[in-house]
């Protein structure tokens, strides 16, 4: 009886696991507050983003949106 149980016990751990695995895409995931505000800064110009990242030089709008973020984490951590 303790081996049929154990077998119905292992039966129903793979159907879960097995349910899980299809059920997992279609589990919805908040972004984080770093990946909210890094989309709404691409709604800037190049030129806005430049002053806010605090540079002249001419870098592409993604590698900008880091430097404002690596600047925010960085003014994060010293206070």
């Amino acid at each position: 009886m303790l081996k049929k149980q154990q077998v119905v016990e292992d039966q129903k751990k793979m159907i879960k696991k097995f349910l899980d695995a299809i059920g997992r895409p279609f589990v919805y995931k908040s972004p984080t507050h770093e990946e909210l505000y890094a989309q709404s800064l691409r709604q800037y110009p190049n030129w806005y983003l430049r002053r806010m990242a605090g540079t002249t030089h001419t870098y592409n709008k993604a590698t900008l949106i880091k430097l404002i973020l690596l600047n925010t984490i960085n003014t994060k951590e010293k206070v």
